[in-house]
């Protein structure tokens, strides 16, 4: 009966330190990590090349060793040293569940740098990843923990700031927690994207057109007309929009994405919490080929079915859209910050001819996971998630390894064997 409520705890408070959506903030006293006004250079949710942004980047008005402080009392339970990545980083874990986390670091304060080098002495390494017991190192809210600075993988100076659920390690939006960060601009949305979908898988053959917009405010407009003329199939949007701050002239991520047509909700994606295991799908979720030639960083509004991320209110269903009438039907987008901002673009969309939507592009071909030689003694197994679509992979043999080259419309892929 013990066991049982021990289990019954955990289930309880995993489900109630979720971050709840609808832009309900999580009633928690944290403090400001550093003692300067927060200005943004990076937000939650962010499309990076190849990850979801997991935190905050904070600006330090390009300088280093500004004060870092607890956000609450707790306890260190792991500091991170590296030439790349985070660099310098300290993780300290609180009492109501979450973990905060700074990085790219100059340096720690005595007591903390005092341990540090006695770990790398014994170590006889620079760099390390120390995990504390709750004993070693306790600290107070508001106490200083580090200095800010810019090592690792740091394109300048800034503090990397993230919150944490401490048990599944999932990163939390720091905006939902109430910190000072000044936005009355609303989100600007740049481009709209249609795919339009030949046959009933998500091939990588597909049509895809851009829409320049017009912007009246916080309203977007197609720039040249105001309704989109179908000729068959199943389509989809894309959306390419960034958000600013008060204080800083950055664009930033989005929080929220909504797609109603016809006045009801088909799609809905919001950046609550990411999961670290599913980070690196960023990849089929956005508009990778765009990305890969033009750097362009486009939300696709439909989602794949190999694609695992929890960033959607799949209840809605995949986003993906037909019409069998030729009746004009409504398309709304709002886009909206964790500030109360949105912004929205209205435009319609229209069959030439009545079609047929009996292809449902849900249910895509069974993938396959191993590769084969054509001498047979070469087999390369990969994730049955590394590759989105189905395509031709073109060995190449060198001297010392061998490359493997593919072109995508998710992923482009180069991988080394090392013969023997």
């Amino acid at each position: 009966m013990h066991f049982n409520i021990k289990v019954l705890t955990l289930i309880l408070f995993l489900f109630f330190s979720k971050p709840i959506f609808s832009q309900v903030k999580i009633n928690n006293n944290f403090r400001s990590p550093i003692g300067i006004p927060i200005a943004l250079s990076g937000n939650f949710g962010e499309l990076r090349s190849n990850h979801f942004h997991t935190g905050i980047d904070i600006k330090t008005n390009g300088t280093i060793n500004y004060k870092v402080y607890s956000i609450e009392s707790g306890y260190v339970s792991r500091i991170n040293i590296s030439h790349w990545g985070y660099g310098k980083a300290i993780y300290i874990d609180h009492p109501n569940g979450y973990t905060s986390v700074y990085a790219h670091l100059d340096h720690f304060p005595e007591k903390i740098e005092k341990i540090i080098r006695k770990e790398q002495y014994n170590l006889k390494t620079e760099t390390l990843t120390y995990y504390l017991d709750s004993l070693a190192i306790k600290v107070e809210k508001g106490e200083v923990i580090a200095y800010s600075g810019n090592t690792g993988g740091s394109s300048g100076p800034h503090l990397h700031f993230e919150i944490r659920e401490t048990i599944s390690e999932h990163p939390v939006n720091p905006q939902l927690f109430n910190f000072d960060i000044s936005d009355n601009k609303s989100p600007v949305i740049e481009k709209l994207k249609l795919y339009v979908f030949d046959n009933k898988d998500f091939s990588p053959n597909f049509k895809e057109k851009y829409f320049n917009l017009i912007r009246k405010e916080n309203q977007f407009f197609l720039k040249y007309d105001s309704v989109i003329s179908l000729k068959k199939g199943f389509f989809g949007f894309g959306l390419k929009a960034f958000d600013n701050y008060d204080n800083s002239n950055n664009k930033c991520g989005i929080y929220s994405i909504e797609m109603l047509v016809d006045g009801q909700l088909k799609y809905e994606l919001f950046f609550d919490e990411i999961d670290f295991e599913t980070n690196r799908e960023i990849n089929i979720h956005k508009d990778f080929k765009a990305y890969q030639n033009k750097r362009e960083k486009t939300h696709k509004l439909f989602i794949h079915p190999k694609n695992d991320l929890q960033i959607y209110n799949r209840e809605l269903g995949n986003g993906l859209l037909c019409f069998k009438d030729t009746l004009q039907h409504k398309i709304k987008i709002l886009v909206k910050d964790l500030n109360k901002n949105s912004s929205e673009l209205n435009f319609y969309v229209q069959n030439e001819l009545p079609k047929s939507c009996d292809n449902y592009l849900g249910n895509s071909k069974p993938f396959i996971n191993k590769f084969y030689s054509l001498d047979s003694q070469m087999v390369i197994t990969i994730d049955s998630n590394s590759l989105f679509d189905n395509v031709v992979i073109e060995p190449v043999i060198k001297e010392t390894f061998i490359l493997l080259k593919t072109k995508l419309s998710q992923l482009n892929l180069i991988l080394f064997w090392q013969l023997n």
